[in-house]
Order: C-alpha cells, then sequence, then structure tokens
C-alpha cells in the first residue's frame, strides 16, 4: 500500500530558511521580495493561491493512480501496526 500526507499546497520556510528564501529573491529577481514580503510577511506556513484547485488535482491524481491520500485513512492504517513493525518500517 503506498500513501501520501499532504497538509495542503504551498511552502514553509523556518527561521534562517526564510532569510535565506529572501536574499535569493533578491539576488535573481529584484524586487520580488517585496511582494513576497506585502502577501506573506514572515510567516513559517504560506498556502499556495491555487491551494483548491491544486488539492483536487492531488486528489483527482491519487486516486486515478491508487495511491492513498485520505489523511485519516493513512493513519488509520498506520494504527494496525504493532509498535515493533512500526520502528522496524522507520529504519528503511
Amino acid at each position: 500500500m503506498h500513501g501520501i500526507l499532504c497538509f495542503g499546497i504551498g511552502t514553509t520556510l523556518r527561521d534562517g530558511d526564510l532569510e535565506h528564501f529572501y536574499a535569493a529573491l533578491d539576488r535573481h529577481f529584484p524586487g520580488l521580495k517585496q511582494k513576497y514580503i506585502q502577501k506573506y510577511g514572515f510567516c513559517y506556513s504560506c498556502t499556495s493561491d491555487n491551494h483548491p484547485a491544486l488539492m483536487a488535482l492531488f486528489h483527482d491524481e491519487c486516486e486515478k493512480h491508487g495511491v492513498m491520500h485520505d489523511v485519516g485513512q493513512i493513519f488509520g492504517y498506520l494504527n494496525e501496526f504493532s509498535d515493533q513493525e512500526l520502528r522496524q518500517l522507520s529504519r528503511l
């Protein structure tokens, strides 16, 4: 069984990553950093403007290819394993 846990479409930027990202924008796309700051500020999580459409596409593609994608279903599946089995899986 294959599955993908997806809690949304966007990006997360931790401390340090955000500064690096903004510096890269300044280097490669002058002026774009200000647009990002206006829209997202210094938020850890930035959700895509196209989130609803992208999530629909994600779910459709998972269904088409038989990939488990419902968060509750995935956690339910994982709960079927014993602690020892989960430890073994985590070593893979």
